[in-house]
């Protein structure tokens, strides 16, 4: 059990952070936001910078959210922005990246995004973590969200299509979901990538060949 690592996403995030803090360009002490912390620094920014009315601040603060849960940076956000509201909240975005970088602050999304991020540019970090992270489970599989995909895709392939991993001796991936129980669409869950298992992990055999899904019915 010594040998195990047993946590949710955003605490693996988060040690994944701790450990690689300098490389993440973070100062020692670096605080996190709860929603609360958040809401309260995109209020004083809407106002401040924008001119916007503070109670802008939840819905400003559910889209960054969104964004961040499906790895859109701020620069992709305007870049995509379709209309005067969805430009405010990318325009606001910007902004409260770089007000969290001032206080040395991440807010709870990014204790995902950011390794993420990390072990898609620095090769090095991800073969350490590889080499710490050899058989996988994911419980709750159907309520993962696209930016935890990528880091379960990254752990476990290298960030290559799965189906073009040739050599899995010593390595695993098991995940257990039930795509009629997810209820967390509005944290960007998305129920597809369950379904998608099979095409990505799996022998994409029929249902009564499979190898690799056992179905609980």
């Amino acid at each position: 059990a010594e040998q195990l690592t047993v946590s949710t996403f955003h605490q693996l995030g988060l040690k994944i952070i701790r450990s690689e803090r300098k490389a993440l360009e973070l100062k020692p002490g670096f605080s996190i936001f709860d929603a609360e912390d958040t809401r309260n620094l995109i209020r004083d920014l809407l106002i401040a910078e924008h001119g916007a009315e503070g109670d802008q601040a939840q819905v400003v603060q559910q889209r960054i959210s969104a964004w961040k849960n499906d790895r859109v940076l701020p620069a992709q956000a305007q870049a995509s922005a379709k209309g005067p509201a969805e430009m405010l909240c990318a325009q606001a975005y910007g902004r409260y990246q770089r007000a969290l970088k001032a206080y040395n602050a991440l807010d709870f999304d990014d204790l995902i995004l950011l390794p993420t991020l990390l072990f898609e540019r620095d090769a090095q970090v991800l073969a350490k973590w590889q080499e710490r992270v050899h058989h996988l489970l994911v419980d709750e599989y159907q309520d993962t969200n696209r930016t935890q995909y990528d880091l379960i895709k990254l752990l476990v392939t290298d960030g290559k299509e799965p189906q073009d991993v040739e050599d899995w001796s010593g390595r695993s991936v098991f995940v257990v979901g039930d795509a009629d129980q997810s209820i967390y669409s509005f944290r960007a869950a998305d129920f597809t990538i369950l379904m998608g298992f099979q095409d990505d992990f799996g022998d994409q055999a029929p249902d009564e060949s499979t190898r690799t899904m056992v179905k609980l019915e």
